[in-house]
C-alpha cells in the first residue's frame, strides 16, 4: 500500500481496475498499450527470425503479453485476463504453454 492524498490505497487493485485517472496521474501504461508495444516487437522478431528458435528473457508481465500476442484472451478484457494468468519465476515457457488453464 502507498499513500495517495493522505488515504491508504491498495495499488494492486487500482492497477487491476485500469482506472484511467490513476493511470494518467502516475504515467502508467494501459494493458492495451503495453500489448500493442509487445506485439510490435513480436512481429519484428517473427519477420527477422522466421523459423528460428528465439529465447526471450523478461519479466512476467512481458511474457504474458508475448503469449497474448499469439493467443489473445477471448470473451475477457485484456487487463482482466492479464491478472488471471500466473507466471512463475525462473521457469521456461514455450508457446505450447499458452494453452494452460
Amino acid at each position: 500500500k502507498w499513500k495517495l492524498e493522505w488515504v491508504d490505497v491498495n495499488s494492486e487493485k487500482l492497477l487491476k481496475d485500469e482506472n484511467p485517472i490513476i493511470l494518467e496521474q502516475f504515467w502508467i501504461e494501459t494493458k492495451i498499450d503495453f500489448q500493442a508495444r509487445v506485439s510490435e516487437l513480436m512481429q519484428e522478431l517473427e519477420l527477422r527470425y522466421n523459423w528460428k528458435t528465439i529465447l526471450i528473457v523478461a519479466h512476467s508481465w512481458t511474457i504474458k503479453m508475448c503469449f497474448f500476442h499469439f493467443y489473445p484472451p477471448i470473451n475477457k478484457q485484456l487487463h482482466i485476463a492479464y491478472y488471471e494468468k500466473h507466471i512463475k519465476n525462473c521457469v521456461l515457457y514455450t508457446l505450447n504453454d499458452i494453452l494452460w488453464q
